[in-house]
């Protein structure tokens, strides 16, 4: 049994893989490891950005960081009333590709950044990293809506918010 800072077993099928891998890697781990650092950095600044713009669209009423869910920033129109709140987002697309770029940046920073690692540690984060970006990537394809709770596409959207 390896841990993530060990080299597998000499001659296991892991270790065979694991050399196999790095191998065939057109990058190496030191211009991998800024890129990931970097991607890392960006995805919620970005996300950050897409929110603050989405927010300052909403004006009638004025959108209330501390009152509004997040997920009604990516709610398009028409105006309608779900879960006590009113929900018209002006820049709805602003915030679903917000959320979406979010999700994608965070799996490729975790890929960039774990890539070099083998072991059951890097691929427990690759999947930790997967399972939140597609819960970001769900935010952004299936809002969180009147008429989502209505044709059942809510499920998606509380999935991804989970």
């Amino acid at each position: 049994m390896t841990t993530d800072h060990q080299t597998p077993l000499a001659g296991s099928r892991h270790a065979r893989d694991c050399d196999a891998r790095h191998r065939r890697q057109p990058l190496s781990v030191s211009s991998r490891l800024p890129v990931g650092a970097l991607l890392l950095i960006a995805a919620p600044l970005l996300y950050v950005a897409a929110e603050a713009v989405a927010a300052a669209a909403w004006t009638n009423p004025p959108y209330n960081y501390v009152y509004d869910y997040v997920s009604n920033l990516g709610v398009p129109g028409p105006r309608s009333e779900a879960f006590g709140q009113i929900q018209h987002s002006p820049l709805a697309v602003v915030m679903n590709a917000g959320f979406i770029t979010y999700g994608l940046l965070i799996v490729a920073a975790a890929a960039f950044l774990l890539r070099a690692r083998c072991g059951r540690g890097a691929l427990t984060l690759m999947g930790v990293a997967v399972a939140f970006g597609l819960g970001a990537v769900l935010l952004g394809f299936f809002p969180g809506s009147r008429a989502a709770v209505e044709d059942g596409r809510i499920v998606f959207h509380t999935l991804g918010a989970r």
